[in-house]
């Protein structure tokens, strides 16, 4: 198959008027019928400017291609007004309905050729893979906006005629998912959309019964925006959501920030469109919303209602038009192994399912089995009885609900079981926590997939449609199953959780943090129900659940859910301890150091004394200590933890947890020693722990100890040995992948090449800092703060008032964020900021210190990379 359309259409006819521009479009297609007749091309549509010709073999295609092009560009176009003309190519088999194509291979095809530029031929893998000698050039994978599966592109290079041309009209800066089939029927609705928007409607919520289709073309509209929204197109799944508090954490980590990121202040200066999905359940929801409206960003929101806000334009999702519900009941059943002709029985089958998207779809599923006319006949006779007892809904929600519960009817006993059974899980889930939780088999799986009640997600995850699933849930409530794997999927979790506990320091850790991202519905579910039914199981939850919370930076959420654990009064006394603990290191991190000392404080009343617990609580009273200016006191609180950690190192179990944490006691108690000027005792303490890990060939531990050493190095001002031992870990740190160890040790590097005076090479290692803080989206946080600190030292007299400039916005910004300063800071600052401010004088040290407080963030990245710059 092969599209062509003349690129830039609109604007031609606009700028040449209709007669002129008709003259030229007759020529064009003078032109491209010539060539598609020399090869065989049978002319399957036309429509405008574009065509879509099918050609017996891939090799005649492509020389018509060619031969098109070549004709195009070496025509004599009268008044020097040349169209160009973009070509896509593409191999499958499309259901003929005479005189036309349909199927997902044509729309495919369609969508190659929307992705090229004028003059350029695009080619599937699936034609390149049948070609012999074609010059061919690879583009790569690309996901194009249908929103199926990315694909392999491949551009042909035609002799005489210019070859190199933009990077492909394909999908970018978006995490929207994968579509099952290709977007049927919703021309209008979409146009409308795209209209609203280019009309700057900043709010547009597509309304509709469960099953219309809302999402899959608020995607499609997503899809079709992505080169207006320079900064990115991005989906935000509500409806695993059941408390408000999340909404902006789950937007924040949608777009790539950490999930306590400010992410209102993020959208004020980005041009960004929000698929928000699925509102309806979550009760004073527009209030975020009115929220997120912020700077240039537009939410397209779907939901059964509207929100009722000022900016809101609804536009409702009615059930598909005769002829595109009959395209896409006769594409899904040829999925399904069925062709059918689009005749009066399938307009029939679709209007006795009201034309709803899920409902053809659900149908469709059933074509290998049944054809449309024993299809008809089942419907005629379920649906009057299905919908007769559902009074209290409307019309079409009746309809659809009778479909899936038609669709599961036809299920043996054991399906309906799993299907029901795995309406426990929130979100998505993997084929051995179904066959786990919900004793669903492969063979079970593989039947829901088959008939569409459940969806495959990439290649090892699932979920069931929030419609879909609201019905299993019914279900499960209705066979008195509920608590019981309700209960079963927490304890799972659960499970999951203790299996990873001791893994998570180790090589697994960003294959464990990927899997708590995949997962994170799922364990809030199961927190949910343990916080409510097994408070002691709840609070290890939690515990679990620390290491990962502190990772995505979700203080706002761990704190909520640890409350509701310690306010509970049946927990006990230790892990009451434990949980103020946690809190307490999430008030380290935010630099709340009175709540950090208020929840160890309060935490030491519960802990028994003499454990690791109470340690663990005294590393926080240590902390605070020695960061409020209270070496001495800092020093006795390292001593006692020590003391409790008592036991020799060299008969430590490396696998075993609670050695592991007397280790992790005793590097802290370094720390501690460290910072409170102790260096003597703190080195040779972390040289115990450093060879203890290298006896258990903890290359990770290694590494760590040995960056702290050298940190007890920068304290001392011995930055040659510092510098010789951060070169190492750095190496380290990027051979495993551990991009927060090689953060500190570049910054630990600057630090140490500004010792030794060598301010270009340390200009060079805080610049790669800066690179790799930002390298995921602009955050605000430690490495962000300490790569600009950096660089700001580095800056040579010349540029003292932009680097003071630079200073003060670093101290506004670690001010706004809570972030303390580094502790090898202090004396950096005193031998190489004072002479800046001599060599400005006090007055303009003032001025630009002033102009440095107002800056923004992408501001002061931005002066600090000028700063930086050879």
């Amino acid at each position: 198959m092969l599209f062509t359309d003349v690129e830039g259409s609109t604007r031609l006819l606009s700028d040449l008027g209709a007669e002129r521009y008709a003259d030229l479009l007759g020529l064009h297609r003078r032109l491209l019928r010539g060539a598609f007749e020399a090869h065989d091309g049978y002319e399957v549509d036309e429509e405008g400017d574009a065509f879509l010709v099918a050609f017996p073999g891939a090799g005649d295609a492509v020389a018509a291609a060619r031969d098109a092009q070549h004709a195009m560009a070496t025509e004599a176009w009268p008044g020097d007004v040349e169209l160009r003309v973009r070509m896509g190519l593409h191999t499958g088999e499309p259901l003929p309905v005479p005189p036309k194509y349909v199927g997902m291979d044509v729309h495919r095809a369609a969508r190659i050729m929307a992705a090229a530029h004028g003059g350029q031929v695009v080619v599937s893998e699936a034609t390149a893979a049948l070609l012999d000698a074609a010059p061919l050039r690879d583009l790569g994978a690309q996901r194009l906006k249908d929103l199926l599966a990315p694909i392999r592109l491949y551009q042909l290079e035609i002799e005489g005629l210019p070859g190199d041309f933009p990077p492909l009209r394909s999908l970018h800066r978006s995490n929207l998912p994968v579509a099952a089939w290709p977007l049927l029927g919703r021309e209008r609705e979409l146009d409308e959309i795209l209209m609203l928007v280019a009309e700057s409607v900043r709010l547009v919520t597509l309304t509709g019964a469960g099953g219309s289709g809302k999402t899959r073309l608020a995607l499609q509209a997503a899809a079709e925006l992505s080169d207006v929204f320079d900064d990115g197109v991005f989906f935000v799944a509500l409806s695993p959501l059941r408390d408000l508090s999340t909404v902006r954490a789950t937007v924040a980590e949608s777009v790539g920030l950490q999930a306590d990121d400010d992410i209102v202040s993020w959208l004020g200066s980005k041009r960004v469109l929000l698929v928000l999905d699925n509102l309806e359940h979550l009760p004073g929801v527009e209030s975020i919303v009115w929220e997120l409206l912020e700077g240039e960003t537009v939410v397209l929101a779907t939901s059964r209602a509207p929100l009722h806000l000022s900016t809101e334009r609804e536009l409702p999702v009615e059930p598909l038009r005769d002829e595109s519900a009959m395209e896409l009941f006769v594409s899904r059943a040829a999925a399904a192994g069925r062709g059918v002709e689009p005749d009066d029985t399938v307009r029939a089958v679709c209007r006795r399912l009201d034309n709803l998207p899920l409902a053809l779809e659900l149908a469709a599923a059933r074509a290998k089995l049944l054809a449309p006319t024993a299809m008809l006949q089942r419907l005629d006779a379920a649906l009057p009885l299905l919908t007769g007892g559902a009074h209290d809904l409307p019309e079409r929600q009746r309809t659809l609900r009778a479909t899936i519960e038609w669709s599961h009817d036809l299920l043996d006993q054991d399906v309906q079981a799993a299907f029901r059974r795995l309406s426990v899980f929130r979100g998505s889930f993997t084929l051995d926590a179904a066959e786990a939780v919900a004793d669903a088999d492969l063979d079970q799986v593989a039947t829901l997939l088959d008939q569409s009640l459940l969806k495959p997600l990439g290649e090892e995850r699932f979920f069931l449609l929030e419609t879909i699933r609201e019905y299993a849930r019914e279900r499960l409530d209705v066979s008195g199953e509920r608590d019981e794997y309700t209960a079963r999927h927490a304890r799972f979790y659960l499970a999951r959780l203790d299996a990873n506990r001791q893994e998570i320091w180790g090589s697994r850790w960003p294959e464990l943090l990927a899997w708590y991202e995949d997962e994170e519905d799922n364990l809030r579910a199961a927190l949910d129900l343990l916080t409510v039914t097994a408070v002691a199981e709840a609070a290890r939850a939690a515990r679990r659940l620390h290491v990962y919370w502190l990772d995505r930076r979700a203080y706002a959420e761990e704190e909520e859910r640890i409350r509701s654990i310690v306010a509970r009064d049946d927990l006990g006394n230790q892990e009451r301890a434990a949980l103020l603990g946690c809190l307490a290191e999430v008030a380290l991190r935010i630099g709340d150091v009175r709540a950090q000392e208020a929840a160890a404080r309060e935490g030491l009343s519960f802990a028994e004394p003499g454990t690791l617990q109470r340690a663990r609580l005294l590393i926080d009273l240590g902390l605070v200590a020695v960061r409020g200016g209270r070496p001495e006191e800092a020093v006795s609180l390292a001593h006692q933890i020590i003391d409790a950690a008592e036991h020799p190192l060299r008969a430590l179990d490396a696998d075993s947890p609670t050695d592991r944490q007397v280790l992790g006691l005793r590097f802290d108690a370094a720390n501690i020693l460290g910072e409170a000027g102790h260096t003597d005792d703190a080195r040779a303490l972390m040289r115990e722990i450093r060879d203890e890990f290298r006896r258990t060939r903890d290359e990770n531990g290694d590494a760590v100890a040995t960056t702290t050493l050298a940190q007890f190095d920068l304290y001392d001002h011995d930055y040659e040995a510092a510098r010789d031992a951060l070169t190492s870990t750095l190496a380290t740190a990027r051979r495993l992948g551990r991009t927060y160890m090689e953060a500190e040790a570049l910054r630990d590097l600057g630090y140490s090449l500004l010792g030794l005076g060598r301010r270009d090479e340390a200009r060079a290692a805080f610049l790669e800092l800066l690179d790799l803080a930002t390298q995921d989206g602009l955050t605000v946080g430690g490495p962000l703060a300490d790569s600009l600190d950096g660089i700001a030292l580095t800056a040579d007299h010349e540029d003292a008032g932009r680097a003071v400039c630079l200073r003060a916005a670093i101290e506004a910004m670690r001010r706004a964020a809570n972030l303390a300063n580094s502790p090898m800071l202090t004396d950096l600052e005193r031998d190489f900021e004072q002479p800046l401010v001599r060599a400005l004088g006090q007055e303009q040290w003032e001025d630009e210190h002033a102009a440095g407080v107002t800056m923004t963030v992408e501001e002061t990245i931005q002066l600090a990379r000028l700063l930086a710059a050879p």
